[in-house]
């Protein structure tokens, strides 16, 4: 039989291995038709901004995140400059936050959304804008 504090252990690794699977991220990315095409840049290296950058930049298409379950900030993080990075990107905006994870509150001139679909109102979705500089 195991110890109270052994079976307490092994109980809490098992519902923390439990609350990590339901955590889910899956990312799609498109691109603009009009987007210049540029080689896959280095994912850690490509910037996640809330603004529009002050300096000159093409716009490269968009990114959309899915999140299910509670992916951390990081995860969430790094699945867009991942898909970002794929179409060459330098950096990535954050447009909208479905999700509120990441806090996004985009005004400008760079992304105008869709209206919504109303079949995916309860889905956690961020959307990203890859931009690489100029």
């Amino acid at each position: 039989m195991l110890k109270p504090q052994k079976a307490l252990a092994t109980w809490l690794a098992v519902l923390t291995l439990a609350l990590a699977s339901c955590a889910n991220i899956s990312a799609t990315s498109r691109r603009y038709p009009d987007a210049p095409a540029y080689a896959p840049t280095d994912p850690t290296s490509v910037e996640i901004l809330r603004s529009d950058p002050a300096v000159p930049f093409v716009r490269l298409g968009e990114v959309t995140v899915s999140l299910q379950g509670s992916p951390s900030q990081q995860d969430v993080v790094y699945a867009v400059a991942k898909a970002a990075a794929q179409m060459g990107a330098t950096a990535a905006v954050l447009v909208f936050d479905g999700s509120a994870s990441m806090g996004v509150a985009y005004s400008g001139a760079l992304w105008t959304p869709v209206p919504p679909d109303p079949s995916q109102a309860s889905q956690q979705v961020l959307v990203a804008v890859a931009i690489r500089y100029t």
